[in-house]
């Protein structure tokens, strides 16, 4: 469901090829974003009148991204009970399950599995993609191991 989620906010700006400008697509669903420096590494995310605003520490756009994409997901899931949403499992309560699905989420909208097929099928290295999609190289391969386009140990 995640994955869908991302994939249709994509689709609603437009956005068919990396980077994805995740402060203009939190800008087109009316959502304020602001660099805070006193929240460090963390971002938050608040009402705002009839809208929502958020913040991030890192201004630097592989980490503002992250942020920005992060929360999202969870004002998102904001109007439901987190309890309903992410039903809590043996080993995880729900608010860990929440934390979880919004860093899926900044996964899937930053780095949309298809554009990674893509993208991975040209033959690019994982350093070349984490440029072309703005993101770090851990994260992209993380993405493509979740994608099961690569297996636990790198290999080319």
């Amino acid at each position: 469901m995640t994955e869908v989620q991302a994939g249709v906010l994509l689709k609603m700006v437009g956005v068919v090829r990396p980077p994805v400008p995740v402060p203009i697509l939190a800008e087109f669903l009316d959502i304020a974003c602001e660099h805070d420096e006193a929240l460090g590494v963390l971002g938050h995310h608040a009402p705002d009148g009839d809208s929502w605003r958020i913040g991030y520490g890192d201004p630097t756009p592989l980490a503002r991204n992250a942020t920005v994409a992060h929360q999202l997901k969870l004002i998102l899931d904001a109007e439901f009970d987190e309890g309903e949403l992410y039903l809590p499992v043996a080993v995880m309560a729900p608010r860990l399950r929440k934390h979880h699905a919004a860093e899926y989420f900044a996964q899937c909208l930053t780095m949309q599995s298809q554009m990674v097929q893509q993208a991975w099928c040209r033959g690019q290295e994982i350093d070349v993609l984490a440029e072309e999609f703005d993101v770090t190289p851990e994260a992209m391969l993380f993405r493509l191991k979740t994608l099961k386009l690569v297996e636990s140990a790198y290999e080319r």
